[in-house]
């Protein structure tokens, strides 16, 4: 099957009404043929740069974008990731308090920390 690209993303503000919630779980940890991934950034140049790196690969769909940790709990339980990119340098929560909540929260999702 071939990974069909998609156009936009959704950021805190306008998640989707149609996604599935899972308050225990995020991600199905099933392999499939595109990777969604979840970007966590509070300078809105890095979201941007690596949202159109991450889109130009036809495996990985940027599915949600988040400023801090508060948003990025709340959108990883309704988005269900398979992949949250995170800044550990967020404005409310440290990121690596994030990542440890997510990684109670969303046991099958794969969290990965940048500077």
């Amino acid at each position: 099957m071939k990974a069909v690209k998609v156009t936009g993303f959704f950021s805190s503000d306008d998640l989707p009404t149609t996604a599935t919630t899972t308050p225990d779980s995020c991600g199905d940890g099933a392999m499939t043929d595109v990777i969604r991934v979840m970007r966590v950034d509070d300078h809105p140049i890095v979201r941007d740069g690596l949202r159109a790196m991450l889109m130009a690969q036809e495996t990985m769909d940027v599915i949600g974008e988040a400023m801090d940790s508060t948003q990025t709990i709340k959108m990883a339980r309704r988005l269900q990731p398979d992949v949250v990119v995170m800044d550990i340098g967020l404005p409310d929560i440290n990121g690596l308090e994030a990542t440890r909540q997510l990684r109670s929260d969303c046991a099958a999702t794969r969290i990965l920390t940048s500077p």
